[in-house]
């Protein structure tokens, strides 16, 4: 069984416990013989009656990659803002609120990206570790007062149904909540530089 070659920057060892290569993320320790491989999930290593995943860690600078969001205003407070290469959507304000409502408000974008970023995350890991899903859906809620325009109380639930077994469905699970980026944003607020560009006519 071949493990992916891991990307530019991660280590590589090969385990004394088993023919296979493995990376992980302390590179002078090795798992002990008690972990078992199951060969249909290469990423995922079998202790006992529970899964652990594979970890990656990088041994050299990060690269990151820049992503632009832009969002131009329409009319009244309808806006369109897209990603800076094909895709965009409508953001608005319901009629109650003095929009036309023709399109989520950013707050209701904002959640709506959470729960497609679990879903993609999960299907993603799901794919990788070889595991058949017969149907995924993601549901953000949270708690908003009328008089604040902060949110609260957020919450975040998978339903996943699979003929795989709960504990392989649970370690993908683990997995999605350590690599989906918007549950990152929601959980450790990044910050950010905010600043106005203002000209008069």
């Amino acid at each position: 069984m071949a493990i992916p070659k891991p990307p530019d920057g991660f280590l590589r060892r090969e385990s004394p416990y088993f023919k296979i290569s493995m990376e992980y993320s302390t590179p002078n320790t090795c798992f002990p013989p008690t972990y078992t491989v199951d060969p249909a999930h290469p990423y995922l290593f079998a202790f006992r009656n529970s899964y652990i995943d594979i970890a990656f860690c990088r041994n050299s600078v990060h690269y990151m990659a820049k992503i632009v969001a832009r969002a131009k205003l329409v009319e009244n407070v309808r806006s369109v803002a897209d990603n800076n290469r094909v895709h965009s959507v409508v953001c608005d304000l319901p009629t109650n609120s003095g929009g036309t409502d023709t399109g989520p408000t950013a707050l209701e974008l904002a959640l709506m990206a959470l729960a497609d970023c679990a879903v993609t995350i999960y299907a993603d890991v799901a794919k990788r570790s070889k595991v058949e899903i017969t149907s995924l859906e993601a549901v953000a809620e949270a708690e908003k007062s009328p008089d604040s325009p902060k949110i609260g109380d957020v919450s975040l639930k998978i339903k996943v149904t699979s003929k795989a077994r709960k504990q392989l469905l649970e370690a993908i699970w683990r997995r999605t909540e350590a690599n989906c980026p918007v549950l990152a944003i929601f959980k450790e607020p990044i910050t950010i530089k905010a600043e106005l560009e203002a000209s008069s006519e």
